[in-house]
């Protein structure tokens, strides 16, 4: 083999290397990218999740106080239905 067939082979092997390294230099960022978000979404999940379970936690509680609020409401008024006859009652 000659020089000229020499130089032939090493320009084409570099010239493989720069293409072969163009096309997979953006492919290698593209995939550190993407792990970057599916890590962030993991995270972003989790959070939901939690929030969810203390949204739950805090219906409960709302529907609890509810509860109580309206057995109040009910005392209250009984109390002052009572208080009302028993005015009424001493009028007479």
């Amino acid at each position: 083999m000659t020089w000229e067939i020499w130089i032939a082979i090493i320009s084409m092997i570099g010239a493989l290397t720069s293409i072969a390294v163009i096309i997979i230099r953006p492919f290698i960022r593209f995939s550190a990218s993407i792990s970057e978000l599916n890590s962030t979404i993991k995270g972003l999940s989790e959070k939901i999740q939690v929030l969810i379970q203390n949204s739950e936690k805090q219906e409960v509680q709302l529907l609890y106080h509810e509860k109580q609020l309206d057995n109040h409401e009910y005392r209250i008024k009984t109390s002052e239905e009572k208080i009302k006859l028993l005015e009424e009652k001493d009028r007479t």
